[in-house]
């Protein structure tokens, strides 16, 4: 077997395997989102394991197929996953998402937590990210690139 072919089998695996519990678990989704639920049915349902598990796939998956992954999700289960996602590999993900999903996963977020997802990306990724986003979130990304000098000038 090809290493791609490979690799197109593991992603295909991987979404079967995620896709079930967050298109079919809705307590599953907001117990991620910690919106009120049941802590006892969360817990006898076994959902910790599931999340534990979505998170092993997640973290063996390419950034791009995450973001193949988020476009098929509702909004609630996109917040589900990004949540589930490595901050070091969130700045990643949101280069590959489709601008729909951009703008629904940039809409809530902070602007600490934003720049701690794209910080790991290069001046000219971070700038592509920037036209996705909010105007309050665009002014906080232009403080932070002026304070670290980004445009080469002293202040």
């Amino acid at each position: 077997m090809s290493a791609a072919l490979y690799n197109i089998t593991k992603v295909i695996e991987h979404r079967q395997h995620i896709l079930p519990f967050l298109l079919n678990k809705y307590v599953l989704v907001d117990g991620i989102l910690e919106h009120s639920i049941d802590k006892n049915i969360f817990i006898q349902c076994n959902y910790l394991h599931q999340i534990v598990e979505i998170t092993d796939l997640l973290k063996n998956m390419h950034a791009a197929d995450v973001a193949d992954l988020l476009v098929i999700l509702f909004q609630d289960a996109q917040w589900s996953v990004w949540q589930l996602i490595d901050n070091a590999r969130r700045g990643c993900v949101l280069v590959e998402v489709m601008d729909l999903v951009l703008a629904n996963l940039t809409k809530d977020i902070s602007a600490q937590d934003l720049l701690d997802a794209i910080n790991i990306l290069n001046i000219s990724t971070q700038a592509y990210l920037a036209i996705y986003l909010a105007n309050h979130l665009m002014k906080k990304l232009l403080i932070f690139w002026n304070q670290s000098n980004v445009f080469g000038y002293a202040e």
